[in-house]
């Protein structure tokens, strides 16, 4: 059962960590789509930010 609480406690994390991090890859995307004028950049950039938030929160414990 402790390896199950376990898992849960980490699904738990992950999420809280996806719902902070996709809203401020959103805002960084969206800046940097309008500071380019192009949506394609915006779209790639939110990818990026996103990656390297959920790396970023991740770490930031360990």
């Amino acid at each position: 059962m402790a390896a199950f609480a376990k898992q849960a406690g980490e699904t738990v994390s992950m999420l809280g960590t996806v719902l902070i991090t996709v809203p401020l890859a959103a805002i960084i995307a969206l800046v940097f789509g309008l500071l380019l004028s192009s949506a394609s950049v915006g779209f790639a950039v939110f990818f990026i930010s996103l990656a390297a938030l959920i790396v970023w929160f991740r770490s930031d414990g360990k």
